[in-house]
């Protein structure tokens, strides 16, 4: 399986000027306030913080800086993360010269740093040469971890909702750890386990810890580099959770690559890919991972390279290389070593940040109007904005084209195809094919038959070779055409109509009205009061939760209430049923509708199968087979008969 996306555009790019915090930059982060989204950025060779808002088009607006003075301590600011306690967002940030943690209140309304607590190195301390910085809430207290490159160790630190940093424990290199110039740090939680890694510049590994709820870390695994990883002056650390698994990719900046290892509760690193080669990660000093559309995504900072890669991380934990940007131009990749992904009225920036160019520049992700082509194996091929073209070709492949007028082809195999917002042409090819519209915000309407699709984002859709559809969380109209359809109505209260062919309708969750119309068709009405009517044909229809109404109409069908009190209709020439899960004195059947009985009197009852179940005669060619009701059950209470 292999993953594509549409990768990196630029759209903005600034460079450091007498009045801005931006030389050497290096860490960045955002964080937002409703609409309103604030960038802050690292100026290790300024010592202050640079502040901007950030708009929907990535350009940055200028906002006072926050400067190193005689009371702060951010002599040689690196790395920066945010967090909110009890409805405060705080921005903590390591100094590498000033040997200091600091923390910031930050105001929703200004984007202003408040300084509300720092320390200093000391001799009990690990902060000479603080540089990486990780949060993670551990027992109920928000811990901050924080790495000293010279002292060559972890301390820990505490984070009230004033503000205020607490000393809890600090870790030293002992010889048995590859703590030694220790760069960064990671946190994660792994099957309710929390771990604390950390690299070692100097010794070329990456340390695991756990951390009790008083802070203290205990040494439980240990990796040093090898022929096989590229783990050569260990640097960033990013984490990945993917179908149930914990990743943590692990920079080699002397490598010019990294290893991604999967993680056990116990701390144990396996490998499970590495990337190297001064094409790909020349240099790469930290990692960025996001999840787009349900795909993984680990971007490279390569220092040496002057660049930033893209990969995909596949299902099995292999990467696929996505995009690279290099320097060049107007952009600021010169030293490339820190990044951040954002994202504003739902377009994906990421933003990177150039030390030597002393500037950042905003790359918009997926916004480019390529083809993008997929390959012998079942791929996911991600388009996101812009006008594109997703090309499936062979396997069972999923094709997200996001906004924008795309053309989607699934080519050979089971597919997937997602248009997004926008008039999409969605074209199934081979094989049996899905329309899904479950990430649409709006309610749809779609008729495979007549064409028809309107609204969200069904909105101007053209179908070719189109089997299946998936309707969004709302409530939605979906018709099936004269072929085999599959058709999941999802959440909401769905309208579905099969027509012909032998479909399989799904109603889900909602108040559904289910129709399989002809053809031998498949209807569950799963959770909500549904209603559920199988047409000609030998239908095959299950209630779900809730009290639903069943109606076979014309066939020999099947029906199944599966819980609640539900109710079963007939007709005239309804054929020969089968009533699986009746349950006499609270469900009903109604033979109002038929012209051959009046009262229960009319009825002929047969015991069937040894006595288990009873054969309920309403004509001479209409019966209703009730299974695991015995004669003895049924009483005139059971049935609604016409008035008259």
């Amino acid at each position: 399986m292999a993953t594509f996306l549409d990768g990196l555009v630029n759209v903005y790019n600034l460079d450091d000027d007498a009045q801005l915090e931006l030389s050497g930059a290096r860490g960045v982060r955002a964080v937002q306030f409703g609409s309103t989204t604030y960038l802050y950025v690292a100026g290790t060779s300024d010592d202050g913080i640079a502040i901007f808002e950030m708009n929907s088009d990535g350009s940055l607006l200028r906002l006072p800086d926050v400067e190193d003075n005689a009371s702060l301590l951010l002599n040689g600011v690196e790395q920066l993360e945010t967090v909110e306690i009890g409805g405060t967002t705080f921005l903590l940030a390591t100094a590498g010269v000033d040997d200091a943690i600091t923390a910031f209140s930050i105001d929703p309304s200004t984007g202003a740093l408040t300084e509300t607590s720092a320390i200093g190195d000391d001799a009990t301390r690990l902060l000479n040469g603080a540089s990486g910085l990780s949060i993670m809430e551990v027992g109920g207290t928000t811990m901050v971890f924080v790495t000293g490159n010279t002292d060559s160790g972890v301390s820990v630190f505490s984070l009230d909702a004033s503000g205020v940093l607490g000393e809890l424990s600090a870790f030293p290199d002992d010889g048995f750890t590859s703590l030694s110039g220790t760069r960064f740090v990671e946190t994660a939680v792994v099957d309710g386990v929390p771990l604390v890694f950390a690299t070692g510049y100097n010794a070329s590994g990456v340390s695991v810890f756990t951390v009790d709820n008083a802070g203290n870390l205990t040494s439980v695994f240990d990796q040093a580099d090898n022929a096989a990883l590229e783990l050569a002056g260990t640097s960033g650390m990013t984490v990945v959770e993917r179908n149930g698994v914990t990743y943590l990719a692990v920079a080699g900046y002397s490598d010019q690559g990294f290893t991604l290892f999967s993680v056990s509760a116990t701390g144990v690193l396996t490998e499970v890919d590495e990337v190297s080669g001064a094409a790909f990660a020349n240099g790469t000093w930290d990692l960025e991972a996001v999840e787009i559309n349900g795909s993984d995504f680990i971007v490279a900072n390569n220092y040496s390279g002057d660049s930033v890669t893209m990969f995909a991380l596949e299902d099995d934990g292999t990467l696929t290389h996505v995009d690279t940007v290099a320097n060049g131009g107007d952009l600021n990749l010169n030293g490339a070593e820190y990044g951040t992904f954002v994202t504003i009225d739902g377009v994906l920036f990421y933003v990177a940040t150039g030390a030597l160019n002393s500037g950042l520049s905003v790359f918009e992700v997926g916004t480019g109007e390529n083809a993008l082509i997929g390959s012998a194996d079942d791929d996911t091929i991600i388009g996101l904005q812009g006008d594109d073209e997703l090309l499936g070709r062979q396997g069972d492949d999923v094709l997200d084209a996001g906004a924008g007028e795309d053309l989607l082809s699934g080519g050979n195999g089971r597919d997937t195809l997602i248009g997004g917002e926008g008039a999409d042409i969605l074209i199934g090819g081979n094989s049996v094919d899905t329309a899904s519209y479950a990430s649409s915000d709006f309610a749809v309407t779609v008729n495979l038959g007549s064409g028809l699709a309107t609204g969200g984002d069904a909105n101007g859709d053209v179908f070719v070779s189109i089997e299946s559809l998936i309707g969004s969380s709302r409530s939605d109209n979906l018709t099936g055409d004269g072929g085999v359809n599959r058709i999941d109505g999802g959440s909401g209260s769905d309208v579905i109509n099969g027509g012909g062919g032998n479909d399989r309708l799904y109603g889900e969750d909602g108040f559904d009205i289910i129709s399989g119309d002809a053809g031998d068709d498949l209807l569950s009405g799963a959770n909500g009061q549904d209603e559920l009517y199988g047409g000609a044909g030998e239908d095959d229809i299950r209630g779900g939760g809730g009290a639903d109404i069943l109606v076979g109409g014309a066939g020999n069908d099947i029906l199944t209430g599966n819980g609640s009190i539900d109710q079963f209709i007939f007709e005239d020439g309804f054929g020969n049923d089968i009533i699986t899960d009746f349950r006499n004195n609270r469900e009903l059947i109604d033979f109002s509708a038929l012209t051959t009985v009046d009262e229960f009197s009319d009825l002929i009852l047969f015991s069937q199968n040894g006595g288990a179940d009873t054969l309920v005669i309403a004509s001479g060619s209409d019966s209703v087979l009730l299974e695991g009701i015995t004669v003895g059950q049924l009483s005139d209470a059971d049935f609604i008969f016409s008035v008259a």
